[in-house]
């Protein structure tokens, strides 16, 4: 893998897949030996952003930027620059990861692609082959 972050952030909603496929992340990369910080959406910060190399960030479908747990972080990455830094998207729909897409458009955090969708059948293997094809 060309690009090996030693810290990483997992962002999350509390939605039962979403909230799973956080924790399969904190597991896998943990066996990868990177540092890991989980934060609940409703209570992350910029500052817990900003000594990470590498930003995840899940919510489900219906997303309401301005109205969700996402609003704090919806509000401070309109004023900040994350020009450097690597990010993902994982949701359990195409308009969630869009609704993620907006909050951080501003902040020129290079978003990795392909983001990742989440259904109930998500496991381990497909989130393991997501992380390697977005770091290689």
């Amino acid at each position: 893998m060309a690009f090996l972050p030693k810290k990483v952030c997992i962002v999350y909603t509390e939605n039962p897949d979403i909230l799973r496929t956080a924790h399969i992340l904190e597991r896998i990369l943990s066996q990868w030996g990177w540092k890991i910080t989980m934060k609940l959406a409703a209570q992350a910060r910029i500052p817990d952003l900003t000594p990470v190399d590498l930003m995840l960030f899940g919510a489900e479908d219906g997303l309401s930027l301005p109205n969700s747990t996402y609003k704090e972080l919806y509000r401070s990455f309109q004023g900040v620059n994350f020009a450097g830094r690597k990010g993902a998207l994982f949701s359990t729909s195409s308009s969630g990861i869009e609704a993620l897409r907006r909050m951080v458009q501003d902040s020129e955090l290079e978003l990795v692609r392909p983001s990742l969708i989440v259904r109930e059948d998500t496991r381990d293997k497909i989130v393991e082959t997501w992380l390697q094809a977005m770091l290689e």
